[in-house]
């Protein structure tokens, strides 16, 4: 671990509609004062197409089994999985709503869910493999995670996420997908809006 490794603090905020990705220089590193950058995040755009771009749209796609290729949402650092995040995602899921999962930092606030049940997509269809908010959140955590430069945090070890602001149950639904992609665990995260889920819940 070097001098600039060390030197360095990474924030990520992690927002309902889009996440971002920032990084910046700490006093006594290689390059002090180096100011803040915003780290373009690699993700799929189109089927078999990967792009950098400044934000993360948080949202999740879950494909059907015969609807697109396997092989066209493929990242270049995982194997194929159960979905995909970003701005493919948020794409396909305006064709395809049924198979989309948004607003899933929301969920993590809403104390009448069960967190770690999978639920989402909310409504959803039975040939639809729903996810846990947890899962959820944790799937937009990890694309982050995997697609820093080199895939190591280690070298990072003071970083700073956005946290729910509503109520002590936000935060700690929070800390739950943190623990899952098994982010380097010396957080002083702030508060960020988290709203409650537009969904209403039966019988209310």
């Amino acid at each position: 671990m070097g001098r600039t490794a060390r030197g360095k603090i990474v924030g990520i905020d992690l927002g309902t509609t889009n996440s971002a990705v920032s990084r910046a220089d700490l006093p006594g590193s290689d390059r002090p004062g180096g100011g803040i950058a915003i780290f373009p995040i690699p993700q799929l755009t189109g089927p078999g197409e990967v792009s950098s771009l400044p934000m993360l749209p948080s949202f999740l796609y879950i494909p059907g089994e015969h609807e697109i290729r396997r092989e066209a949402y493929v990242l270049p650092w995982s194997a194929v999985t159960g979905g995909f995040v970003g701005a493919f995602a948020r794409n396909q899921g305006a064709t395809v709503p049924g198979r989309l999962v948004s607003s899933a930092k929301s969920w993590l606030c809403q104390a009448r869910a069960d967190r770690r049940a999978a639920i989402l997509p909310w409504g959803a269809g039975e040939d639809v493999d729903r996810v846990s908010p947890v899962e959820a959140v944790a799937a937009v955590l990890g694309h982050i995670r995997s697609s820093w430069p080199g895939r190591t945090w280690t070298g990072c070890p003071r970083w700073k996420p956005s946290r729910p602001s509503w109520g002590t149950s936000g935060h700690r639904g929070t800390t739950w997908p943190l623990k899952r992609t098994a982010f380097p665990w010396k957080t002083t995260g702030s508060s960020s809006p988290c709203p409650r889920p537009s969904t209403r819940w039966p019988g209310t």
